[in-house]
């Protein structure tokens, strides 16, 4: 257990895991402030998230970056991230040095039945989405649970719960 004293926690995952769910009802919780970096990104580009893929991955990931850039004073935030943003080395390592990183988890078929009516994912805009989901979550699992510091497994559990483990292994109750 990790005693936080004025820390951001920040939420990591594949889309359709929870962490804007769970970040919410977290901050409301805890009287921080929510922060999601992909609207922080709309916000200060004046593109969407699919208008700036458009563009290039490349010029997306570099909004990512100077978004979390941004967020490096921040103290009693729960941040929200977008889930290819640690596929960026000096993204990640900024984002360890702004709070303790959660890594909410689920399988791929959890996210694929979470996300499938979804149409403002870029991702999910191919022949086969679910197949899409499963390779990209086989190379990013490793990179979420290598740069995490807590490690929720979501498939079965309510916010509920996975509000009660966060608070309980940050001392926040």
């Amino acid at each position: 257990m990790a005693k936080l004293l004025n820390s951001n926690l920040i939420f990591i995952e594949f889309m359709g895991s929870g962490k804007s769910t769970v970040g919410r009802q977290l901050a409301k919780r805890l009287a921080y402030r929510f922060v999601d970096t992909d609207q922080l990104i709309e916000s200060a580009s004046g593109k969407s998230i699919s208008e700036l893929f458009t563009i290039s991955e490349d010029y997306f990931r570099s909004w990512e970056f100077q978004i979390c850039k941004s967020l490096q004073s921040s103290k009693q935030c729960i941040i929200s991230t977008g889930g290819g943003l640690l596929t960026v080395e000096k993204t990640a390592t900024l984002l360890k040095q702004i709070g303790p990183i959660i890594y909410l988890k689920a399988s791929a078929q959890v996210l694929y039945n979470r996300v499938k009516h979804s149409t403002h994912r870029p991702l999910l805009q191919v022949s086969k989405p679910l197949e899409t989901i499963e390779s990209m979550l086989a190379t990013r699992d490793t990179l979420y649970t290598s740069h995490a510091d807590f490690v929720i497994d979501c498939d079965t559990l309510s916010v509920e719960a996975i509000l009660n483990m966060i608070l309980s292994e940050y001392d926040l109750t």
